[in-house]
């Protein structure tokens, strides 16, 4: 079992998604939640545009990046997922321009900063 200090408390971070609620979500899919007989969440991995999934991990991608980083690891989770910094940023971006958490790309760029810090605060020292 790895050390405390070798694994990020993701649950003590605050995360922009969970700011996501239920408003937002109806607002960004009407034909989940306002049409008769709307589609199902159960399909929901078969719609490009429902990403609640991947946005978790992506934060979780950045967080862990971040983490590592502050604790002297070299570890770069993004790359070995097939994906940089930027194409994180970029994708979650839309997402949370979508649910209604971010107004671009400064402003997205700006909420992950703080929860990378809040990750590299967990391995004891600031990015």
């Amino acid at each position: 079992m790895p050390s405390p200090s070798e694994t990020v408390d993701y649950a003590s971070i605050r995360f922009p998604s969970d700011r996501i609620d239920v408003a937002a979500l109806r607002r960004a899919h009407p034909d989940r939640f306002d049409a008769e007989g709307g589609r199902r969440f159960a399909d929901a991995g078969s719609d490009p545009t429902f990403f609640l999934d991947t946005i978790v991990y992506l934060e979780r991608l950045l967080a862990r990046s971040a983490f590592d980083h502050a604790a002297g690891r070299s570890a770069n989770r993004q790359k070995g997922a097939g994906m940089s910094r930027s194409e994180c940023l970029k994708d979650l971006t839309e997402f949370y321009q979508a649910y209604g958490v971010a107004t671009g790309a400064k402003h997205t760029a700006q909420l992950v900063r703080g929860f990378e810090d809040q990750a590299a605060h967990q391995a004891g020292r600031r990015r």
